[in-house]
């Protein structure tokens, strides 16, 4: 098993915890995306092969990417970036000042 402990409205990686057969390389993968700050969506961007133990990740990141609606637009080319991004920083200003909907 995979899980994957990712920031709530940036998608930023912060961890993750694997076992099984691959787990060293799977947290490879994972050290590589905290030490240069990628986010869910980066890795979902990010060519797998399957079938390989790193497809794993792969699909854990897309599903993380894809719940949220700015997930959604970020991949619908870049005038989905552009709204994703608007959408994000409307959403941290809203959890600064604990504003609700």
């Amino acid at each position: 098993f995979v899980e994957l402990r990712t920031e709530r409205i940036s998608g930023r990686i912060l961890g993750a915890s694997a076992c099984g057969p691959a787990a060293a390389e799977t947290i490879n993968e994972v050290c590589l995306a905290l030490v240069n700050r990628l986010t869910v969506r980066d890795m979902a961007r990010t060519l797998h092969s399957y079938p390989s133990h790193g497809y794993l990740l792969y699909r854990i990141s897309m599903a993380l990417a894809t719940q949220s609606i700015p997930g959604l637009l970020a991949g619908c080319g870049v005038v989905g970036r552009i709204l994703s991004a608007q959408i994000r920083c409307v959403m941290r200003i809203i959890s600064v000042f604990n504003l609700r909907w």
